[in-house]
């Protein structure tokens, strides 16, 4: 049996939440293997990077799928269950699931969809572009006497006898020393903005990802998280991340470390923040005579609530979880280093000294 699809995994999930528990990613995993009949040797098999299980990645996805359907969500962090609505498609006894279905079906889920196509695009146009980019820089080394292409005419070698047509490298020094040749500004200027550009794809991606996760966040999590990140950008304790927390529910002042500067803050869960709320919050800032507010929601801003706090005669940040994660993302807050790339230069004073040594 081949490994299953995403797609055809969508309903099997659902199925494997019709009891209504609230399943941990490893359970709803093996429940839905133990579903589809997959062996053992199936559910070992790794992704074309080798480090994640395939069946995770695949269920993962069906999940999501399922969750921005509505047909099922996730209360807390890791955790799946099944909704009212995924009960009442599930007791139509549906042959299957596409994603066709879900588009058609629920509004919310085609509103994914619309998202998910406009990012593949921009991801497409963006591989183009670094293509563009390896291609100019591979341009620009036509200066150097490189062995580049598989073709040997190409690289200054001889089809009949596979030698070099004319000697490779700098030639060696008679009466003087040569001066040191000029960089390839051109090479090197397009291999910059190439690294360059796939840092900021990569921190994109991961930016993203960190606003997944908050999105599934319970208010207490997420108070913790906010705590945690002021504690990182000078506000409130060092030890946030050890220390008792509060939901910030109910707002909250957090001061620097010198207790000079203070901020009020607040967290909504659950909806997009509207202009009420932002009122209210405005009379909590001005009685608590805080100096500025900080008011996050990770379902996202009103129009007129962004435009109330743009009018404000106070100082108040709104922050969305695009907002957030990008925070978090710059702080270090639910991120680690994966790995580090240093990007190193030909040191010309270092051979300058050598030849006048020499000399």
């Amino acid at each position: 049996m081949d490994m299953p699809t995403v797609k055809k995994l969508l309903l099997p999930t659902l199925k494997c939440l019709e009891d209504r528990a609230e399943l941990r990613h490893a359970q709803l995993i093996d429940r839905v293997a133990d579903l589809y009949g997959l062996s053992e040797e199936q559910r070992q098999v790794r992704n074309s990077s080798g480090k994640q299980r395939k069946i995770y990645g695949l269920v993962t996805l069906a999940a999501v799928h399922l969750r921005k359907a509505g047909l099922a969500k996730s209360p807390s962090r890791g955790i799946t269950r099944i909704t009212q609505r995924g009960l009442d498609l599930l007791a139509s006894d549906p042959p299957g699931l596409s994603f066709s279905y879900l588009k058609k079906t629920y509004p919310e889920y085609e509103e994914f969809d619309k998202k998910g196509s406009k990012a593949r695009k921009a991801k497409a146009a963006k591989k183009a572009s670094e293509a563009d980019w390896r291609a100019t820089a591979m341009a620009g080394t036509a200066g150097y006497n490189v062995p580049l292409f598989d073709d040997p005419t190409r690289a200054g070698m001889s089809l009949v006898s596979g030698t070099p047509e004319k000697p490779l490298g700098w030639p060696r020094p008679v009466q003087e020393t040569p001066p040191l040749p000029a960089p390839k500004r051109k090479y090197a200027t397009q291999l910059e903005k190439t690294l360059e550009h796939s840092a900021r794809s990569l921190q994109k991606a991961l930016e993203s990802a960190v606003e997944e996760r908050v999105s599934t966040l319970s208010p207490e999590q997420l108070g913790r998280i906010m705590l945690i990140l002021l504690a990182r950008m000078g506000y409130g304790e060092a030890d946030a991340e050890n220390g008792s927390t509060a939901s910030l529910q109910e707002g909250a002042i957090i001061k620097d470390a010198l207790g000079l500067n203070q901020v009020y803050a607040q967290v909504l869960i659950g909806k997009n923040a509207e202009v009420s709320d932002l009122q209210r919050f405005t009379g909590a800032f001005e009685t608590a005579h805080a100096e500025r507010g900080i008011f996050v929601s990770p379902g996202g801003f009103t129009g007129q609530a962004r435009g109330f706090a743009l009018g404000s005669a106070k100082r108040i940040r709104l922050m969305d979880a695009s907002d957030l994660a990008k925070l978090m993302v710059a702080n270090g807050v639910g991120v680690v280093v994966h790995a580090r790339y240093a990007v190193k230069q030909i040191d010309r004073s270092y051979f300058e000294r050598l030849y006048t040594a020499a000399a």
